[in-house]
């Protein structure tokens, strides 16, 4: 399907039914693919996650006296319009011991130069922190631990992105303490294109059955499977390859902890470790303002002197 080109704004009656048509014509083409994939999700091997009738203290119950922790990332772009040549990253790891009424944050945070790229900064600094917390229990990322994004970047930044994510595996298999990586809205391809099509296998597994998963499939040192745990589409869940062996008892943790998220179909430790790395649009005002008022004072001094 090819792209399509406007003459004219986006959001206008016109542009609005382009749009629209262009939406329902992919979809329809990715129902051919899928029907393409049938005869290979056969032969795919599925496993289930066996949940009692009431999700909620079935997840207490997987989870009592274990320690899971979640880490997440949020970002200030450097200010252009107000002529701030800087930005900011905070991460943030949120520890829970369950069962014990016991929970810890920590944080990591950096201000960054305008010529920075601030998104390798701040997955670096994911990663680090991820390494810091990553003890016993479980540690929990807000993304991918196969940053195949990175691959068509130039050779220095994807040297960093793979650099990261090496150590905190590393880490990971010194401490035995497994790093999960889960991405609720993935666009990998990995299945799809070792098949020969070129679609998203979230989509091509839309079908399978509510509380199952994929047998794991290594990918150099992580392995990764695709989870369903609500009628939406599958989730993409990611761990070292050496914790490959344990992968059903760190599947009924995952399930777990998205039972007692907000939504189920996603880890209630990173719920919270979003909500506490974000830098909310107040405090970006906030900051704006002061660095601003400074800003404009010194461009003022330098006016006078």
């Amino acid at each position: 399907m090819t792209m399509q080109e406007l003459r004219g704004k986006l959001v206008s009656s016109s542009g609005i039914e382009a749009f629209s048509k262009f939406v329902k014509e992919f979809s329809r083409e990715l129902e051919e693919r899928k029907k393409e994939f049938r005869d290979i999700v056969s032969t795919l091997n599925f496993r289930k996650v066996k949940v009692g009738r009431e999700k909620k203290k079935w997840a207490l119950s997987v989870l009592e006296g274990v320690k899971v922790t979640g880490v997440d990332g949020s970002q200030v772009s450097p200010l252009r319009e107000f002529g701030i040549p800087a930005g900011a990253v905070q991460v943030a790891a949120y520890t829970v011991f369950h069962g014990s009424g016991e929970w810890d944050v920590k944080y990591i945070s950096r201000i960054t130069k305008l010529e920075e790229n601030i998104d390798v900064v701040r997955y670096e600094m994911e990663m680090k922190l991820l390494s810091e917390v990553c003890e016993s229990g479980y540690v929990f990322y807000d993304g991918s631990l196969t940053p195949s994004f990175a691959r068509d970047m130039r050779e220095e930044l994807k040297e960093r992105y793979f650099k990261a994510v090496k150590l905190a595996v590393r880490v990971s298999e010194e401490k035995r303490a497994p790093v999960v990586g889960y991405t609720d809205r993935t666009y990998a391809k990995d299945v799809a294109r070792a098949n020969g099509l070129d679609v998203y296998d979230a989509f091509l597994l839309s079908d399978m059955e509510v509380m199952s998963y994929t047998e794991p499939v290594e990918l150099g040192d992580i392995c990764f499977c695709y989870a369903r745990f609500t009628p939406s589409l599958p989730s993409r869940v990611e761990v070292p390859a050496w914790a490959k062996s344990r992968m059903g008892k760190i599947m009924r943790v995952v399930c777990a902890e998205c039972m007692l998220g907000s939504t189920y179909a996603y880890p209630f430790v990173l719920e919270r470790a979003h909500a506490y790395a974000k830098i909310s649009e107040r405090e970006r005002e906030y900051l704006a303002r002061k660095v601003g008022i400074m800003s404009l004072s010194f461009k003022w001094v330098s006016k006078v002197v």
